[in-house]
């Protein structure tokens, strides 16, 4: 039997010290597309956020399919996709709505948390039962 199903996609983003990574995966988690960018020469929280907005261009552009949408992985203190502080290898972001500001430019969700939170959940949901239980 044909279901008229159709498949999505989601961008996973780790920010880091030195790059910012970016993958397109399946549902299944396969990675379909990736890059790394450098974060060295941005020196400003504008500069952070339009390397994220470049990396998810180039995600989105290496696809047909929809993305569902884009979770962000920062270092720091996150609450409720507003970068409270804490990222101090990265300048400014104290209390910046980052999840909001890339949802309003792109028009689709993003989840933002602290990366380690956010490997955690990304290996829990990758590696099923067994091993988030551990």
């Amino acid at each position: 039997m044909h279901h008229n199903r159709i498949e999505h996609q989601a961008i996973g983003i780790d920010v880091g010290g030195s790059s910012l990574k970016c993958g397109l995966v399946t549902g299944s988690g396969e990675i379909v597309h990736a890059l790394t960018l450098s974060l060295q020469e941005a020196k400003t929280e504008a500069a952070v956020v339009q390397l994220i907005e470049n990396g998810i261009a180039e995600c989105t552009g290496a696809t047909q399919l929809p993305v569902a949408g884009i979770g962000i992985g920062f270092p720091g203190i996150i609450e409720d996709g507003v970068i409270i502080g804490g990222a101090v290898n990265l300048p400014g972001f104290d209390h910046f709505p980052l999840a909001a500001i890339l949802s309003d430019s792109i028009k689709i969700p993003v989840w933002i948390d602290n990366d380690a939170n956010m490997m955690a959940l990304g290996n829990a949901l990758m590696a099923g039962p067994v091993i988030a239980m551990m």
